[in-house]
This record gives structure tokens, sequence and C-alpha cells, in this order.
């Protein structure tokens, strides 16, 4: 099975993948990929840059779900069981990880505000102090751009499940294990 896992900024998407993986759970991530590409093309690491070179490898590749396929190819040469796949923004990798076997869509979202001041905690490169720059970034990953530009508001919509995370990490993870509980999962 692969459970994938797509939603808005500071949701708490690796919060999700880090649970399942205690579960037994391989990880594998999107924005790590990105992230690698990144480097490779000596980018830098903000939240712009690397929504640039996510840009311009959807135009490369259209919809052809590119990370998807490289994921699945490691899913299934390395023998995996059960994976977890942070980070997915585009309905085009949804719909690949779909033509390839077991896989379910959790979308993980919380209310704006909370969304901003866990991603001001973290204090990554990418995550910014102001909540203006923040909105403007949530919106413009929410709406995307046809084709290019990744789209969490589409993404979402395609989730076979939903969770709102606004409260603790074990109400969190209650959430987890009703759904894995749903999915009739065992360890």
């Amino acid at each position: 099975m692969i459970l994938g896992v797509t939603g808005t900024i500071g949701a708490g998407k690796e919060t999700v993948v880090q649970y399942l993986k205690k579960k037994g759970f391989a990880q594998f991530s999107f924005s790590r990929m990105i992230r690698q590409e990144a480097r490779r093309m000596g980018k830098a690491m903000d939240r712009r840059s690397l929504q640039e070179v996510g840009d311009s490898l959807r135009q490369k590749y259209g919809d052809e779900g590119i990370f998807a396929k490289r994921i699945v190819e490691k899913i299934k040469a390395r023998k995996i069981q059960n994976a977890a796949v942070d980070s997915i923004r585009s309905p085009w990798e949804i719909e690949e990880f779909r033509r390839n076997g077991d896989f379910i869509l959790l979308a993980v979202d919380a209310d704006q505000k909370i969304r901003f001041e866990r991603t001001r905690k973290r204090k990554r490169m990418t995550d910014v102090d102001d909540f203006g720059q923040f909105r403007k970034f949530d919106e413009k990953e929410i709406i995307g751009e046809p084709g290019s530009h990744q789209q969490i508001g589409k993404s979402v919509q395609m989730s076979d499940f939903r969770i709102m995370n606004n409260g603790s990490f074990e109400e969190l993870y209650s959430q987890i294990d009703a759904i894995l509980e749903k999915l009739h999962f065992k360890a």
C-alpha cells in the first residue's frame, strides 16, 4: 500500500509521514526530491527558488507524473509493502500513483494562522516571518497554475481521507490510526 500525503503549508504532512514510518511504512518525499534537484542545479533553498525548480520540472515533463514514477520504481525495486509519500502537490502525480497500484491519498490541513505559527517556529529557509507573504505563498500553492505550478487545492479534492490538524500530536495520531483501521492496516 502507498499512502500519499498532500496538504497546505505547515499543516503537518511530514509529521503524518513520520508517524506512519513508526508504524512500519517506508518514507519518501517529493520535497526532498525537489531540494536534491535544486542543489544539483545550484539553486537557493528558499521557498521561491524551490517553487521555481518544481515548476521548471513540471514544465519540462508536463503531466507525466515524473516524481511519482521515480518513487514507484524505487518501491517496486526494493519490494516495499507499505510506503508513505509526503508533499504530493499535483493531480498528475496522484493519477500516476493511482495507475500503479494500491494508493490512498490523505489530505492534511489546519487553520491558516495555526499553520503560519508552526512555520515560524520551525524556521526553515523556506519559511517566512511575515503573515502577508505566507498568505501569498499559500494561495499560490493552493490555486496553482494549470500545467506547471503545484495545485494543492485540486490535490486535496482528490483525497480519499482528510485530516484537520488544529490540535495536539495525540489528536493527529488518533485520526491517522482511525484511517489505518478503516484500511485494515496491520503493522
